[in-house]
């Protein structure tokens, strides 16, 4: 059986955007747990988009 790994993700930024950007990962993300990260091009496949375009 495997374990997940999980890393601790640290972002700085401006003070005057720290409380909306944390509200929309709170919205979006409420258990705190992301979950497999993707590339981009993985993405817009799954989205069927399979060119990008």
């Amino acid at each position: 059986m495997r374990c997940a790994v999980r890393v601790r993700l640290m972002i700085r930024l401006p003070l005057a955007s720290y409380a909306q950007v944390l509200h929309g990962l709170i919205e979006a993300v409420p258990s705190g747990e992301i979950g497999r990260l993707i590339t981009w091009r993985e993405h817009l496949v799954r989205r069927g988009l399979c060119h990008g375009h």
